[in-house]
């Protein structure tokens, strides 16, 4: 299980740090590099499902090059798979894909900063501490921090980006999150966490210190207008996994309140402050 693993933290905190391509040039305070990845791997890998998997890419290569014919090695195979399962693909000339212009050329984290870097470090770690930074955006960090750590889709848990001047939630759906500082911020707006639902084990989350709390209704306004996104549409709260908000514990009352917040917010459209004698004490 990966949260029974205790991995090392990567501390990038009090470095100044404007973009997230600059984890990939600076070394945290705390880690510890892998140069094998073998090293871990018995933590995660089951020999069937990998052979497994590697049959059921090499099916869908050949399907694929038996529609779109022989791949070059000048060529590049992109392959998507929809919300249905089904996979499709598109080939791209390699040069025009590292060189072109406009809707052809492709910004390649792997391409223009790392390949051929000897000198780059590759961790292991649960988690990622960013705080006290200056970033704006951390648009690219799921490239980032799939670069950085090994298996990141497996073993990050917990992410820090507390106390910097983001406007916005990076998307982490990918990984296994179950603590994420957000606080100190610059992060405004109701739609601003909307996504959060789709963080299917987060445990710990904090948002205070934000545009989103200050420009609230009221302080009931801000906490359950927040669980109710965390919670997700069609979902009830005492279903969630989150247990605190803000360094404060979630009670059963709590749960309670955000299911009638939400069902309040949809019987009026276009105001998000509940009715008072809805919400329990």
């Amino acid at each position: 299980d990966n949260q029974a693993l205790v991995l090392p933290v990567l501390d990038y905190t009090y470095q100044r740090l404007t973009s997230v391509r600059s984890l990939l040039k600076v070394m945290p305070r705390d880690g510890k590099p892998v140069s094998d990845p073998s090293i871990i791997r018995h933590h995660i890998i089951d020999k069937a499902k990998e052979k497994e998997e590697r049959e059921k890419q090499a099916a869908i290569e050949r399907a694929n090059r038996e529609k779109f014919g022989i791949v070059s090695k000048d060529e590049v195979t992109i392959r998507a798979k929809n919300r249905d399962g089904d996979h499709s693909a598109i080939i791209i000339d390699r040069q025009s894909l590292l060189t072109g212009t406009g809707e052809s050329r492709v910004e390649s984290l792997e391409d223009n900063e790392v390949v051929g870097s000897s000198e780059r470090l590759t961790f292991v770690a649960s988690g990622i501490k960013l705080s006290n930074n200056e970033f704006t955006e951390v648009n690219e960090l799921d490239k980032v921090i799939r670069l950085t750590v090994i298996n990141a889709f497996y073993f990050v848990t917990w992410i820090d980006l507390s106390r910097n001047a983001l406007t916005s939630i990076p998307d982490l759906s990918q990984y296994p999150i179950v603590v994420l500082y957000l606080h100190g911020n610059q992060i405004a707006g109701d739609n601003a966490t909307k996504d959060l639902c789709k963080l299917t084990q987060l445990q710990s989350l904090t948002l205070f210190g934000n545009p989103l709390q200050s420009d609230a209704a009221s302080a009931k306004a801000y906490k359950f207008q927040v669980l109710t996104n965390v919670r997700g549409p069609g979902r009830q709260a005492k279903d969630m996994a989150l247990k605190s908000f803000d360094h404060s514990v979630l009670s059963p009352t709590d749960r309670e309140n955000v299911d009638r917040y939400a069902a309040s917010t949809q019987k009026r459209p276009g105001s998000s402050r509940p009715a008072s004698s809805q919400m329990r004490r």
